[in-house]
């Protein structure tokens, strides 16, 4: 039927003839309602025709597009070549295909695994980093432990007034040598 909706007669019959909601129709509009419903329908059909050439006459373009695209020669290229074609195609998607999965193998495979090993060296690293940060927070407590004096409580230099390095001179000296180590380490050395 064509996109333009037509109202459908029914014709009464004389068993309700005297039914108020139903509309009687004579046969002149129940012919003039078949032959617009035909013009529709030869409208409908010359259109689906006129379609049916145009992609035609598409599908014969894009044909000897293809053709050329692919050294065929364009004239004498027939929709009907196509299928052919589709076999060409097909053959050179699946040489695609085969150059894809031997590209995987051999270039993208062994990137992912040297990636992975690569991160769990990293990850490695990392985590002996972090173990030497440690350690070394742990040494560092260790030296300043043994670069505080006992006398004025002060890690970098005593004050003026300490006694310190003439009650214990042994002490007195490691203590110098720890606390030149960590202003080195500082960059005040």
């Amino acid at each position: 039927m064509s996109n333009v909706p037509l109202p459908e007669p029914h014709h009464q019959s004389a068993a309700n003839f005297n039914a108020p909601d139903e509309p009687f129709y004579t046969a002149d509009q129940m012919h003039a309602h078949a032959a617009a419903v035909s013009a529709a329908k030869d409208a409908e059909i010359s259109g689906l025709q006129n379609f049916k050439t145009m992609h035609l006459e598409m599908v014969a373009k894009w044909a000897g597009d293809i053709g050329e695209a692919l050294g065929e020669p364009s004239e004498d290229f027939k929709p009907d070549d196509l299928i052919a074609l589709a076999g060409k195609v097909k053959i050179q998607r699946d040489a695609l295909r085969a150059d894809n999965i031997r590209l995987q193998n051999e270039v993208v495979m062994p990137l992912r695994e040297r990636v992975r090993e690569l991160t769990t060296q990293a990850m490695f690293n990392a985590s002996t980093i972090e173990r030497l940060r440690a350690e070394v927070a742990q040494l560092r407590e260790w030296l300043e432990a043994d670069a505080r004096c006992p006398c004025c409580d002060t890690v970098d230099a005593c004050l003026d007034d300490c006694t310190f390095a003439t009650d214990c001179p042994q002490d007195a000296g490691r203590m110098a040598e720890v606390r030149a180590l960590l202003a080195a380490r500082k960059g005040e050395a």
